[in-house]
């Protein structure tokens, strides 16, 4: 299928919130994962991708009632999918250094949240299901609306 009509559906499982980013934290930010060694950043990278795949993966299962296959994919963005598995010492050690505590506490909400949905697909309900898609969902989008500008450049004038 379209990758369009994934996005479309996605969307509409969405309802976005008004996002106050601090322009400072932004930066530093941005700044630091640009000044992350090569082999770092290729990890963020695919962490990001595998994040992305999960989600468009779960609107799927969201749509067609596969409650099981949210609570598989919802723990592994728990676990992460990469990070958690593949970074050495010294690079945890290098992002702990370089990315700011916000960065850090909001990668921690997203994975709690994901986490929390695993819980709730043992509840079969659908409406809480979708409102915590829909909470990680903007998780994504704050923390793309604050740190990603540059690669999503759209995202900064949304209100």
């Amino acid at each position: 299928m379209n990758s369009k009509f994934f996005y479309i559906i996605f969307l509409s499982l969405c309802s976005f919130t008004n996002i106050q980013a601090d322009p400072l934290t932004s930066i530093k930010t941005s700044h630091a994962i640009e000044t992350l060694s090569t082999d770092t950043r290729d990890l963020l990278k695919k962490e990001m991708l595998a994040l992305e795949t999960g989600l468009k993966s779960m609107v799927i299962a969201y749509i067609q009632g596969d409650w099981d296959r949210i609570g598989q994919i919802s723990q592994k963005m728990h676990h992460s999918y990469i990070l958690k598995q593949q970074l050495t010492l010294s690079q945890k050690k290098e992002l702990k250094q370089k990315l700011t505590l916000t960065f850090i506490k909001r990668d921690q909400a997203f994975h709690q949240l994901a986490a929390e949905l695993n819980q709730i697909t043992k509840s079969k309900n659908s409406v809480l299901i979708q409102q915590q898609i829909n909470k990680l969902t903007n998780a994504c989008l704050a923390c793309h609306q604050i740190y990603a500008t540059k690669r999503f450049s759209t995202l900064k004038t949304m209100d």
